[in-house]
């Protein structure tokens, strides 16, 4: 416990010191106006030479492409590996669809290559036209799917289409996450400039986001991927525990922690009492979450991509078993299928923290491949730990300017569902919280956390 918060405390200081460097360059582009360029300066932008291109670029080396404006990076959406897959800007949480090889094709030009799909950035339909989106494509040797590298100072680049000759921007200057990637006109703007930050699956030495591997308990943050899934079924404490894991997960202590989560992992052929958490979940795991009510294939498809990119990087996958088991061996099969000599074994850990879910709603066909396929771990349960009577933690949770829209968006759906799912949980009834599927995030990160009260205390703040 020492040791981790000796690591929070560090990562908050470092915190710091970005957001002070972060006003710095706020402060030295101030005042500018996107004006568009005149009619010669976009011709003389259309016809820039390969010979102008930044010649920095390693062969075999894996980067991050950051936005000067935002901080975000190039993010294949959804983790999709087909064609036509949107293109956006995303906080980095170290998934291969947030990576990519720039390998050159001739004449100083280069197909830009996504890490998980294997595609390339492509001006939807070659267009040369401002705002035509940029999308992953199969490559087939267009000139709609190759750019240069053009140094504009400091360290970062122009990204320029080679059969447009208009420049990778990020939509309305917009520093959110999921805002969209178009080409445009080159106007000097920061939404229009580029880093490559080498990571830690390149050949070479680069340090990007997610090379640090910090343990924070039994979980490699850069290199493990966490999972969490829950069945949204018949009592709330799920929502509460997925605010519960924004709160700790958009701390500075966990910032390189790759995560994602799946809603719906309930027995299969349940037609029960079901509730939509999607208001909460959009805000606690911006499109980093599948929905296996609305779409059980789609989830385990989803899901085990993303499982076979971080095993074949050498990761863990820890899932924090919120709910049924049958999902889980669903992703198993899949991942098996694709690649037969998989190690799911050693480095897929099931945390399961109820005897119940175990015994009662998981098929046991289902349990016996988690078990024979993954390492499954059925840890002492703790819930009382994580429950609490106490009605007054309420408002500093919603009003907290990190997290606080979470924690809104949770209890409206408490306010909306209480009394009506088929289990009235105590605590919840009550106005208390009861945030029982933390227990497996405990085990994983080895919070060791006394009571609810304690939690806030540490992580709210």
């Amino acid at each position: 416990m020492l040791k981790f918060f000796v690591l929070w405390k560090a990562s908050r200081l470092l915190g710091v010191a970005a957001l002070l460097c972060a006003a710095l360059l706020t402060l030295s582009s101030c005042g500018q106006v996107p004006t568009l360029p005149s009619a010669a300066s976009k011709s003389a932008l259309s016809t820039t030479s390969a010979s102008t291109s930044a010649q920095s670029v390693t062969a075999g080396t894996v980067y991050e492409i950051v936005n000067r404006n935002s901080g975000l990076v190039l993010d294949v959406a959804n983790a999709s590996t087909s064609n036509g897959a949107n293109v956006q800007q995303y906080s980095y949480w170290g998934g291969t669809n947030q990576q990519w090889s720039l390998v050159d094709v001739g004449s100083g030009y280069y197909k830009i290559q996504n890490a998980n799909s294997g595609m390339v950035l492509d001006v939807a339909n070659a267009s040369t036209s401002n705002g035509a989106n940029v999308q992953q494509y199969s490559y087939w040797g267009g000139t709609n799917q190759q750019w240069s590298l053009v140094d504009v100072g400091s360290g970062y680049y122009k990204i320029q289409n080679v059969n447009s000759g208009l420049v990778l921007d990020v939509a309305n200057q917009s520093t959110s996450d999921g805002a969209n990637i178009q080409q445009y006109s080159y106007w000097g703007g920061t939404n229009q400039q580029w880093s490559l930050v080498a990571t830690s699956s390149s050949s070479g030495s680069g340090s990007g986001s997610s090379g640090s591997n910090t343990m924070i308990g039994r979980f490699s943050a850069g290199k493990d991927l966490l999972i969490s899934h829950h069945d949204n079924g018949t009592d709330l404490d799920d929502s509460v525990s997925i605010a519960a894991e924004a709160t700790f997960l958009t701390t500075s202590a966990f910032q390189g922690v790759k995560s994602f989560l799946v809603a719906g992992t309930v027995q299969k052929g349940y037609n029960g009492f079901h509730y939509d958490a999607s208001s909460e979940i959009n805000l606690a795991y911006p499109n980093r979450w599948a929905d296996a009510f609305a779409n059980w294939t789609g989830a385990v498809s989803q899901e085990a991509s993303l499982v076979e990119s971080t095993l074949n990087n050498g990761g863990n996958v820890w899932i924090a078993e919120g709910g049924s088991s049958d999902f889980t061996s669903d992703v198993v099969n899949k991942v098996k299928a694709d690649d037969p000599t998989a190690n799911t074994k050693a480095q897929i850990h099931v945390v399961q923290s109820s005897t119940y879910n175990q015994n009662n709603i998981t098929t046991p066909s289902s349990l016996q491949n988690v078990q024979a396929n993954t390492n499954y771990i059925l840890i002492p349960s703790e819930y009382a730990q994580y429950t609490t009577s106490d009605t007054s933690l309420w408002a500093p949770a919603m009003s907290n300017s990190r997290v606080g829209n979470v924690w809104t968006a949770d209890k409206n759906l408490i306010n909306q569902y209480n009394g009506h799912t088929g289990y009235n949980d105590p605590d919840i009834y009550n106005g208390g919280m009861a945030m029982e599927d933390t227990t497996e995030m405990d085990y994983i990160f080895e919070f060791n956390e006394p009571s609810v009260q304690h939690f806030f205390q540490d992580f709210l703040n």
